[in-house]
């Protein structure tokens, strides 16, 4: 037995009531919208960690003390090589011109015999004779237009090029290797290349300096490498690079987890490639999805919102129009 009269809207059943799909609707894509904001924060702390901890579980050897290298200056050429004196060793006098390239395999004999030894620089200046002498053919070539050689090992082709030059270093002294990876920094705040003298004495090149940096294959192993080429302003922290390079020795020193033994290479300069983060990459595809997300999310949270206050609108219109036409019926039986 019915009590009052049924006026749509106004009985326990939903019949006629405005859904409350479109306010759930709009709490889940808040919900959803707050959910991307903090996988965005995860994803760029996760990112700028990597970049800091790149180089942790990996040798990294620590270089001897040397001058400190002003960044505003690091980089820029001389005006005249000759005036290229940082460590006022007096090779200011010497005049840098490109030597004759000769044959010495003394030179690299001499190198077998501080494998695994301490570096190669002196107060920022190379004291090892095989990396001017590497660096040298590789000038002299340059200069003549001669081809490269093949490499003999390359990360490329999927050789295990750290382990036969750690496992094998006589094979390949000397010898042409090439790889990818990226060029690392070793400590916060510095450039990923900085320079180191030749001392002019010694130096049959025709640069009073050379280029020392770190490269981090692609299997994580670090490599130290010299070049010729100043790139310091083209190539910072994390770019992905190939380098072509002679195997010089092995370099042992020590880190923070103790010794560490890493190859020494030298080579005229990096060829950098189009992607600088490939270990990024699928974060930076998952940002994008969360950007395409959060964007639709939005728009269906407007779409919603204004539906919902529509339907709220017709709602209380046919709620009233209800409400008169039972008024009228009641004054019409009275």
């Amino acid at each position: 037995m019915k009590l009052f009269p049924e006026v749509p809207g106004q009985s326990d059943s939903t019949r006629g009531k405005p859904g409350k799909l479109g306010s759930k609707m709009l709490m889940m894509v808040i919900l959803a919208m707050v959910v991307g904001g903090l996988m965005w924060n995860f994803f760029d702390q996760g990112k700028e960690k990597y970049e800091e901890n790149v180089d942790a579980g990996v040798p990294v050897v620590v270089q001897p003390v040397e001058p400190q290298q002003p960044v505003d200056q690091a980089g820029k050429q001389p005006g005249n090589a000759g005036d290229f004196d940082p460590l006022g060793l007096g090779i200011g006098q010497a005049e840098f011109t490109l030597q004759p390239f000769v044959e010495k395999p003394e030179v690299l004999l001499e190198v077998a015999s501080r494998d695994r030894t301490d570096g190669a620089e002196r107060r920022g200046t190379i004291h090892e004779p095989g990396i001017v002498y590497l660096a040298h053919k590789l000038r002299s070539d340059n200069a003549a237009g001669k081809p490269p050689a093949e490499p003999l090992l390359s990360t490329i082709k999927d050789d295990k090029l750290f382990s036969a030059l750690y496992e094998r270093p006589d094979l390949y002294r000397g010898k042409l290797v090439e790889l990818r990876g990226n060029v690392i920094r070793m400590e916060k705040g510095r450039r990923a290349l900085e320079w180191v003298a030749v001392p002019g004495k010694s130096n049959p090149l025709d640069t009073p300096r050379l280029f020392r940096s770190y490269v981090l294959d692609e299997n994580k192993k670090i490599h130290l490498v010299y070049t010729i080429e100043d790139q310091v302003a083209q190539l910072v922290h994390m770019d992905k690079v190939i380098l072509r390079a002679y195997f010089c020795r092995l370099f042992t020193g020590d880190n923070e987890k103790g010794k560490a033994t890493i190859p020494i290479l030298v080579a005229s300069g990096y060829e950098k490639m189009e992607s600088s983060a490939p270990v990024s990459s699928g974060v930076e595809t998952m940002k994008l999805g969360i950007v395409v997300v959060l964007g639709i999310g939005l728009l269906s949270g407007l779409i919603i919102l204004l539906v919902n206050r529509r339907s709220e609108a017709t709602y209380r219109e046919r709620l009233k129009q209800a409400r008169d036409q039972a008024s009228v019926k009641d004054r019409l039986k009275d």
